[in-house]
């Protein structure tokens, strides 16, 4: 799935059973991500060295390359009523707006309406 499209009546593996997806909401998912892709490249670091030693705990792994990070389907950049799509039909997702330190002020102007 690319980031910022839902596709009606799949339920994609973030689903509520499935493993939960980080979201960060953004009024331009494709013009925003260059904002974006250091701070989730630092997330998926930091979460593949804290369970590096857990094998199967985290779908997280350490990543320089953000295009690499985003193909990998862990993050989704979606506009707000995106994030609120998938809520009301029960997807499941972490919302992130300040993903591995995006300055609050870049994640305030990204999701202003």
């Amino acid at each position: 799935m690319a980031a910022g499209r839902v596709v009606a009546r799949q339920r994609p593996a973030g689903g509520p059973r499935g493993r939960r997806l980080q979201a960060v909401p953004a009024r331009g998912p494709e013009a925003e991500w260059p904002l974006i892709a250091p701070h989730a490249v630092r997330d998926t670091n930091s979460y593949a060295e804290w369970t590096r030693t857990q094998p199967g705990v985290s779908q997280h792994t350490g990543e320089a390359d953000a295009e690499v990070v985003r193909q990998c389907g862990n993050y989704l950049v979606l506009t707000p009523d995106q994030c609120r799509e998938r809520a009301v039909a029960g997807y499941g997702m972490h919302l992130k707006p300040l993903l591995g330190g995006l300055d609050p002020d870049v994640a305030a102007s990204t999701t202003a309406s």
